[in-house]
């Protein structure tokens, strides 16, 4: 019998493939249950309508601090352009990154209090 080199790469791919599926296979089918097990642990639970209120009215009082200091930033950013002062422009650019990095822990608090939760 006369095979191709194409039919022996096939064989050899295709024997590799079981190979590693009888690998990983091994390993994910003992795994599954203790898997499920921990996502019904930690699945999501009903939060109560107090904590939830609490927890928005926080986060309202966060988003309007932010909104006041950005229209603040923009107010300056209005007078920059008018004037040309390179000690205005540092003093703004200072201040604008100021205002990411506290909007920035604003949003990653909001985050770890959620997945805390």
């Amino acid at each position: 019998m006369d095979v191709s080199a194409l039919m022996y790469i096939v064989a050899i791919v295709s024997l590799f493939g079981w190979v590693m599926f009888a690998m990983f296979g091994g390993v994910g089918l003992p795994a599954l249950p203790f898997d499920l097990l921990l996502d019904f642990k930690h699945r999501p639970r009903r939060v109560k309508l107090q904590e939830y209120t609490e927890k928005k009215k926080l986060i309202g009082e966060q988003a309007a601090l932010l909104l006041h200091a950005s229209a603040a930033l923009s107010d300056e950013k209005k007078k920059l352009v008018s004037s040309s002062s390179t000690k205005k422009a540092r003093k703004y650019r200072t201040q604008e990154n100021e205002f990411k990095r506290v909007r920035r822990e604003m949003i990653l608090d909001v985050f770890k209090a959620y997945l805390n939760d």
